[in-house]
């Protein structure tokens, strides 16, 4: 098989057993290695690449009714956050986070006639 990013790999698996590991050596330096004394399992998970240099958000008007939000794939797993202010108000730090955000690099968000000041920012959460 093979060791897929963020996808565990089973590597052997046992009816019993007895001991721990005292190391593990990769040739996969970004692997991380999980021993489960419980079900003598050996798993290996590569997580996925996520960028940590900040970027922009590129903003794209679908219809009257959304607009398009996004960011490059290598950020996916960043947090998009909002806030709704008035005009006098400006921003603020009542920042919320879109809720599914962190999952992908897209989100489509309804425009809400009358809203006043809507700020948007990308947060990097590991």
């Amino acid at each position: 098989g093979t060791v897929t990013n963020g996808q565990p790999f089973q590597l052997f698996g046992a009816a019993s057993f007895s001991g721990n590991f005292a190391s593990i050596t990769s040739n996969v330096p970004e692997a991380t290695w999980i021993f489960n004394p419980t079900n003598g399992l050996l798993t290996a998970s590569v997580a996925p690449s996520i960028s940590t240099t900040p970027t922009n958000i590129t903003v794209v008007r679908i219809n009257d009714v959304n607009v398009e939000l996004s960011w490059p794939a290598s950020h996916a797993g960043w947090e998009l956050q909002t806030q709704t202010n008035s005009l006098a108000a400006g921003l603020g730090t009542n920042w919320v986070t879109v809720a599914g955000s962190a999952t992908t690099n897209r989100v489509l968000v309804p425009l809400a006639p009358g809203t006043q000041a809507v700020f948007f920012r990308l947060r990097f959460a590991p």
